[in-house]
């Protein structure tokens, strides 16, 4: 279970002392849904209907509180670590695999304008995996239908005995 949030005040904020509507997607959830897409993981956060016709799977596109959907009014999910992902003309829009991540905060209704131009309905703000204290490494192996297979992998850990500096690498293919 989330105890911190980001987006929803652009620091390091306890949920508890948060003002705002926020839900966070953690990594846990994520692995129990087995979700291979970002829309996929936002299946059971309130205020958003993800896994529409219009992006057929295809587009992480949402609708958060009514607001988001196809055409050019698309509300595609679009922030990373709190920057906006810059879209293409038309459907050139980027994806994010969900492996790369550490969790999915949803941040619903106006207090989502301290991100700039949005929607009122909210936003979606993926937060990269970033390097931990504790020595880690995970090797991961998925073989599914349709000739779907994929090899992963996260390491990291101090770089120095003080620990002054870490790192970490993840990979997908």
């Amino acid at each position: 279970m989330a105890r911190r949030s980001e987006s929803a005040t652009k620091s390091d904020t306890p949920l508890i002392e948060t003002p705002q509507s926020v839900t966070v997607v953690t990594p846990d959830q994520m692995d129990d849904q087995a979700v291979q897409s970002v829309v996929q993981a936002l299946r059971y956060s309130a205020g958003v209907q993800s896994e529409t016709r219009l992006s057929s799977g295809r587009y992480d596109s949402v609708f958060i509180r009514g607001f988001g959907g196809g055409g050019s009014n698309a509300g595609y999910v679009n922030f990373l670590d709190g920057l906006h992902l810059q879209r293409g003309i038309n459907y050139l829009v980027p994806t994010v695999e969900p492996y790369s991540l550490e969790r999915i905060e949803v941040l619903r209704g106006p207090a989502s304008v301290i991100f700039g131009q949005v929607k009122p309905g909210g936003i979606v703000n993926l937060i990269s995996k970033r390097p931990v204290e504790e020595r880690f490494g995970e090797v991961e192996l998925q073989v599914g239908s349709y000739q779907r297979g994929h090899l992963a992998f996260d390491v990291g850990g101090p770089v120095n005995q003080d620990k002054a500096v870490l790192y970490r690498i993840v990979g997908l293919g």
